[in-house]
């Protein structure tokens, strides 16, 4: 579903072209042919000035920071990220400068935020140590997502 979403979403300057005069673009998709003016259109008039302003080593070190938390609405790891993602902006000029708005928009709480300390997943054989599959140990360790949201501390076997 994300790639098709996505591909649509790449895709849609292409499709924005001049009707009376196209260009044939060779893409890799399985759609219908598509067709682009010889002058940009759409979103792409804006493509080449965010690629030059882009910086990869940022946007990484933000992907690496936000990717280090469990985030669910009114955790803390969400919080957090909220907070590093309002000082980028607040940096850039957004809530400060004329056009560049920033705004938060706040909903209470039906249910208390829930945030996985640690869980460990493993099988019990007869005779056998226990046989781990996944575990963790923080809520920033790769495996923290392997807990449904709200489950409840147990130790079950059978």
């Amino acid at each position: 579903m994300r790639s098709t979403i996505l591909s649509a979403v790449l895709a849609a300057p292409l499709l924005a072209g001049d009707a009376a005069d196209p260009l044939p673009v060779a893409v890799d998709h399985a759609g219908p042919a598509v067709a682009v003016s010889a002058e940009p259109a759409g979103p792409a008039r804006f493509a080449p000035q965010l690629l030059e302003r882009f910086d990869s080593a940022r946007a990484m070190d933000l992907a690496t920071f936000v990717d280090g938390f469990y985030r669910t609405p009114g955790g803390e790891g969400y919080d957090r990220v909220l907070d590093r993602v309002a000082r980028e902006l607040a940096a850039a000029g957004f809530g400060e400068r004329e056009g560049l708005h920033l705004r938060f928009i706040e909903t209470e709480m039906i249910t208390p935020a829930w945030t996985p300390v640690s869980a460990a997943f493993e099988v019990y054989l007869p005779d056998c140590p226990p046989l781990p599959l996944h575990r963790f140990d923080s809520a920033g360790d790769a495996d923290r997502v392997m807990l449904p949201v709200h489950a409840p501390a147990a130790d079950v076997r059978g």
